[in-house]
């Protein structure tokens, strides 16, 4: 828990500092970080993913990142989001050997956590691009989103560790429990109601993203349950202290960042 708490005293203001700074190169580097070391940890747990392989999609994220905008968002939201419900049939069947899974194992790669971490950088983008509606500082609805990220993982696990009697989902995820599931959602949604019109949000919108975030958050999380279990790990990695690795920190919000970019650009 010491290690834990540690970690988050850490990276929480430097994940602030990217979602509230003026420029947008800090989420930049933050999307990069997480492609870089979540493909990472996928490659060096897929035994048939040639590591060139996972080089060169890392090559191609950063020129991406590097250059991308924010702009065409909405394209890129609608597809990361049909992805990623055609990639749990790839990690809940049977993925095979060979080339078919390195296949699946790259097409993981690019559109669950390549898209997911690009489009970070759509949010922060939109928030620049609308002072006349964010009030507080460019980077309020991705602030907002890190919050509801935050305090539903929190309030899920101390719930669930309290409270927890009812299985979510023992085969994928034992320890997490119905009362778990429901204290994330309750505290992710009051999070977006309540912070998101301090942030400049309109109330739609903060409970849109409040309630996106607690409901996709988690089915993100249990993805990313499904896919360790289909390469029999505990942990993703070891990088982050008391957390593992960074797809284990990171799940909830790059499956969560499509969603919102749609919320911020059909709603807001």
């Amino acid at each position: 828990m010491a290690l834990r708490v540690l970690t988050a005293a850490v990276g929480i203001p430097l994940l602030a500092f990217a979602a509230l700074s003026e420029s947008l190169w800090p989420v930049k580097v933050l999307a990069i970080f997480i492609f870089a070391f979540g493909s990472y940890e996928i490659s060096r747990n897929e035994p048939d993913v040639p590591r060139w392989c996972s080089l060169l999609l890392a090559a191609a994220f950063v020129f991406c990142a590097l250059l991308w905008q924010g702009d065409g968002s909405s394209v890129l939201a609608i597809g990361a989001l049909t992805s990623n419900i055609v990639l749990w049939f790839e990690v809940l069947g049977d993925r095979g050997h060979g080339r078919g899974r390195a296949f699946g194992t790259a097409i993981l790669q690019v559109a669950w956590l390549g898209f997911g971490s690009l489009l970070l950088i759509a949010i922060r983008s939109h928030d620049a691009r609308s002072l006349d509606v964010f009030s507080l500082s460019n980077g309020s609805a991705l602030m907002l989103t890190l919050l509801c990220v935050w305090a539903g993982d929190s309030a899920g696990y101390f719930v669930g560790k309290s409270m927890g009697k009812h299985k979510l989902a023992p085969v994928l995820s034992p320890k997490k429990t119905w009362e778990g599931s429901i204290g994330n959602f309750t505290t992710a949604l009051l999070t977006g109601s309540l912070i998101g019109p301090y942030f400049g949000l309109n109330l739609v919108s903060s409970v849109a993203i409040g309630t996106t975030v607690g409901v996709l958050g988690q089915v993100g999380d249990l993805f990313q349950s499904a896919w360790k279990r289909s390469v029999d790990i505990k942990d993703s990695g070891s990088l982050l202290p008391g957390h593992g690795g960074v797809l284990d920190r990171f799940d909830s919000l790059i499956y969560s960042a499509p969603a919102v970019v749609l919320i911020l650009q059909w709603l807001s």
